[in-house]
C-alpha cells in the first residue's frame, strides 16, 4: 500500500484544510481577536512557519552523489585497515 493512498490523502487534506481556513479567517478579520491576541497569533504563526522551513531545509540531502560516493569510498578504505575513523594515509607503515 502506498503511504498516501486516496483515503489518507482525503483525511490529510481535511485535517490541513480546516486549520488553514481558520487561520485565514482570523488573520483576514482582525476584529475577530483583540489587538494583542492578533499580534501574538501572527508572531506564533510566523515562528512556526520559520521552524517548518528550517526543518525542511535540514532534511534535504547535504551534497551531490559524487560527494556521497567519495565519502563511502573513504569509509571503505578506512574499514579495510581495520580502524574506523582513521584516514588511510595516517596509519604508520610497519
Amino acid at each position: 500500500m502506498r503511504i498516501l493512498a486516496s483515503p489518507a490523502r482525503l483525511t490529510a487534506a481535511l485535517f490541513l484544510l480546516v486549520p488553514v481556513i481558520a487561520v485565514t479567517w482570523i488573520l483576514a478579520v482582525p476584529e475577530a481577536l483583540s489587538p494583542l491576541n492578533y499580534l501574538i497569533f501572527a508572531a506564533l504563526l510566523t515562528a512556526l512557519t520559520a521552524i517548518a522551513l528550517i526543518t525542511y531545509g535540514n532534511a534535504q540531502a547535504t551534497g551531490s552523489m559524487a560527494q556521497v560516493l567519495h565519502e563511502a569510498d573513504g569509509a571503505a578504505r578506512r574499514a579495510a585497515h581495520g580502524i574506523p575513523g582513521v584516514a588511510p594515509g595516517a596509519l604508520p607503515r610497519v
